[in-house]
């Protein structure tokens, strides 16, 4: 039974060529020509070196039976030329995916050889394109072939740039980065973010190494009203000011001002930890702290904290997600 192409392969077939692939025709005004070796190469990407075959034969050109037709002519310049036609058959085959594909095309050159040659590439263009390889080139749309592009892949890419957010190590950004497709990996985009959180991390380990390590301290805007939910987190307006280190690890129960607000106040950590007495609160101060730390920001002793009040005051059950390697903290269930 044949297989089915995966999401990454159609991604692939749909692919624009680079501009590199096209040219002007040399004999067809107002169109284009595609390298048939940018063509191979697409296939090669997606299916897999001798993965795919391509079978051709000529075909009769006259009731003689001839496969070459030789065509003697004066030019403009009153000079003989013989040119040589032919008409060829082209199938490709893909054996793995069912994929079967037959076409005639002609062409015409005044070397024997690359009349052949040129049957064969045209015809294998014209099927790749039923394929979505240089589709665009046959619509005509080529111009906004990119666009296109970075508009169907844009759900892939935010995806994947979210899932940097979650990676807590740069070891978990090694496991994501062998999961992503290719065309996300190569999006411009998606590299700038990955480079920076790649940087966050890094400072983050090194922070983790040093000795001692004391955690960053994170401002906030109003001490008052600490949201507690990550949607409501995320909107809160944050100052982006230094802050001074603690001298100690805070703990649960601790009331100490934990965090400048960058308004001569303080956001009490410790405070909102010691009111956190179910797990929607814990959850709504974990939340709060992992888009902490996605800023960059060292929240280590915090979340130390929330998670031994969780497990030891709390009875609440920790749950590792084992995609993204995040704990959830749920109720206990009754017996």
């Amino acid at each position: 039974m044949a297989n089915t192409l995966t999401e990454e392969q159609i991604l692939l077939l749909q692919k624009p060529l680079p501009d590199a692939a096209i040219s002007p025709h040399p004999t067809k005004k107002n169109m284009s020509s595609i390298r048939p070796i940018y063509v191979v190469e697409r296939l090669n990407e997606v299916f897999g070196v001798g993965q795919w075959s391509l079978k051709t034969d000529l075909l009769p050109v006259n009731g003689n039976g001839d496969t070459i037709l030789t065509i003697n002519k004066i030019t403009s310049t009153n000079k003989e030329r013989t040119e040589y036609s032919c008409i060829v058959k082209t199938i490709l085959t893909i054996p793995e995916y069912g994929i079967y594909y037959e076409c005639i095309a002609g062409s015409t050159n005044d070397d024997m050889g690359d009349a052949a040659k040129g049957g064969i590439s045209d015809g294998l263009s014209k099927i790749c394109s039923w394929l979505g390889i240089g589709m665009a080139v046959y619509k005509g749309e080529q111009d906004k072939a990119n666009q296109q592009w970075l508009k169907l892949i844009r759900p892939n890419v935010q995806q994947a740039i979210n899932d940097l957010l979650d990676c807590e190590s740069t070891q978990d950004l090694a496991v994501l980065k062998d999961q992503l497709y290719s065309v996300v990996l190569e999006n411009k985009e998606f590299i700038t973010a990955a480079r920076e959180r790649y940087a966050q991390l890094i400072a983050l380990e090194e922070a983790a190494q040093s000795t001692p390590v004391k955690p960053k301290m994170l401002p906030e805007g109003k001490a008052e009203n600490l949201p507690q939910s990550e949607e409501t987190l995320a909107s809160a307006e944050v100052e982006q000011a230094p802050a001074p280190l603690l001298a100690e690890p805070i703990k649960p129960g601790s009331l100490g001002p934990n965090i400048p607000d960058g308004k001569g106040g303080f956001v009490n950590v410790g405070k909102y930890i010691t009111e956190a007495n179910d797990a929607p609160k814990v959850m709504g101060t974990v939340r709060w702290l992992r888009m902490k730390q996605r800023d960059g920001y060292n929240v280590k002793a915090w979340m130390d904290a929330i998670h031994e009040k969780a497990i030891t005051q709390l009875g609440l059950i920790p749950v590792t997600d084992p995609d993204t390697k995040l704990v959830t903290y749920c109720e206990t269930q009754a017996a």
